[in-house]
């Protein structure tokens, strides 16, 4: 049977995502992961991260930007303006990173890094809200659904309960980081609903 898994926010924590991923028992060729952005952190040792998920990616998993991305590939692109040329590992993260699609959907689910803007259908949200929103997306299940597809609402109480869920252990964030990766899986055969790593 086929699952959706998808995984967000790593910042660097690779080995650990991986240990999430065995546990899971992921199987690229049944499984559809979903990676869902913040691979990496500001600091420049977490960025050989973004290897493993480019090898992730090219095992079939589907990898999203989220705002870390954004970071590193701007800091890349000043980089490559001030030098002329990268070096070859650069340059293949600046391709991928240049590549990453801001959302993605299967099955009825909605995949995106922070979340979206409550009562605006997906062709009109923007890449800051995609990849940054924060309190208008976590205030909105009082709000109207979006239309015609009504993901406002749905979004807003499926991460609630997520983060219920993960601020229960009142662990520090990088323990939670740790600890869980962000990872959260969905049976497709499970109510369709958004899907974040939720900034």
């Amino acid at each position: 049977m086929s699952r959706i898994l998808a995984l967000s926010d790593i910042h660097g924590f690779t080995a650990e995502a991986r240990l999430l991923l065995e546990a899971a028992a992921y199987e690229p060729g049944r499984d559809r992961l979903f990676l869902l952005g913040d691979y990496i952190d500001y600091e420049p040792h977490t960025w050989s991260s973004l290897n493993d998920v480019m090898e992730l990616a090219s095992g079939g998993a589907v990898a999203l930007a989220g705002n870390m991305e954004r970071h590193l590939q701007r800091h890349l692109e000043r980089e490559l303006a001030s030098r002329g040329s990268l070096d070859s590992a650069s340059s293949a993260q600046l391709q991928f990173l240049q590549s990453l699609p801001l959302h993605a959907a299967e099955g009825g689910w909605l995949f995106v890094h922070a979340g979206i803007r409550p009562g605006l259908p997906l062709e009109r949200q923007t890449e800051p809200d995609l990849i940054g929103i924060r309190e208008e997306f976590w205030g909105a299940a009082d709000a109207p659904p979006m239309q015609p597809s009504g993901l406002g609402r749905q979004a807003a109480q499926g991460c609630r309960r997520l983060m219920s869920c993960s601020a229960t252990r009142r662990r520090t964030r990088s323990e939670r980081r740790r600890e869980s990766c962000g990872m959260a899986p969905a049976s497709s055969a499970s109510t369709p609903g958004p899907s974040t790593g939720c900034g």
